[in-house]
């Protein structure tokens, strides 16, 4: 129902933290279930610490992710995009890189 209704894309936010965790990260049970019966984008955000974290809401499903994690400079976009690189994911070029 929901491309039907003219939603482009789905944004999962998990409310609540993981098992053996202090923060709250990516569904990867619930990014598993929605990817699999939408036609739309899912976009997944969480609690990032490090690229790996980016890379599991990806390899579990999610088309992209909503992420704070490159906002301090460290890591930057580049060695974050290198780094999932690293780990047989597919991202865009860094502008004028």
């Amino acid at each position: 129902l929901l491309p039907a209704a003219g939603a482009c894309e789905i944004l999962l936010v998990p409310s609540v933290p993981a098992p053996q965790s202090d923060r709250v990260v990516h569904d990867g049970d619930l990014i598993e279930q929605v990817a699999s019966r939408l036609s739309i984008p899912v976009l997944s955000a969480g609690e990032d610490r490090e690229p790996a974290d980016l890379a599991a809401a990806l390899l579990m499903g999610a088309d992209g992710v909503v992420t704070a994690l490159f906002s301090g400079g460290s890591p930057t976009l580049a060695a974050g995009k290198a780094a999932l690189t690293e780990m047989g994911l597919t991202v865009r070029p860094v502008d004028g890189a």
